[in-house]
């Protein structure tokens, strides 16, 4: 787990979008083949047995043919908007669900990898802002964001010693005057 935790941005990107397109193409393909079953069932309810079988053994041939798509007007109503979705399922699912897995992706990378460290060096910004350099950056992961994190606390550290330097400068030139005075 320390590993993946601390693979780059790149990789980290990559990965959640591999592992996306596989769940997506899985479950496309499973909805593709749900739609054809329900729409083969719907057919079934149309077809002329005697006419099929039929024609099905005639020709010599061995085996079946397709269900025959039955026309619009053959169809009730409600079978025949079932049977569109269906086919609307069949064309459009594998776009679909890629592009909402892509999504998914993006959204779970953002919220695993950039999210805590984006918000860490946001609230540290705002802490210098205000000139209080009394605070650490806590984010200890190993990749681009933990090495940025790191050296925005390299660089608070820093600020920190310049402004002790400078306090310490500031008493040393008070008491130099109040010497000479």
């Amino acid at each position: 787990m320390g590993k993946i935790k601390n693979l780059s941005l790149r990789k980290t990107i990559v990965l959640y979008m591999i592992i996306s397109l596989i769940i997506s193409f899985y479950l496309s393909a499973l909805i593709m083949r749900i739609a054809t079953t329900v729409q083969n069932d719907i057919w079934w309810k149309y077809v002329d047995l005697e006419e099929y079988f039929e024609m099905a053994e005639g020709d010599g041939r061995r085996y079946l043919p397709d269900v025959p798509r039955p026309h619009s007007y053959e169809m009730k109503e409600f079978d025949y908007h079932v049977s569109e979705i269906c086919d609307f399922l069949q064309t459009f699912t594998v776009l679909i669900v890629s592009v909402a897995g892509s999504i998914i992706a993006v959204f779970l990378f953002y919220k695993h990898k950039l999210k805590c460290p984006i918000e860490e060096l946001e609230l540290a910004s705002q802490q210098v802002g205000r000139n209080n350099l009394d605070f650490h950056i806590t984010y200890e992961n190993e990749d681009e964001m933990g090495r940025l994190c790191k050296e925005f606390e390299r660089m608070r550290g820093q600020l920190a010693e310049n402004n002790q330097q400078l306090w310490k400068m500031l008493e040393e030139e008070k008491a130099l005057r109040a010497a000479i005075a």
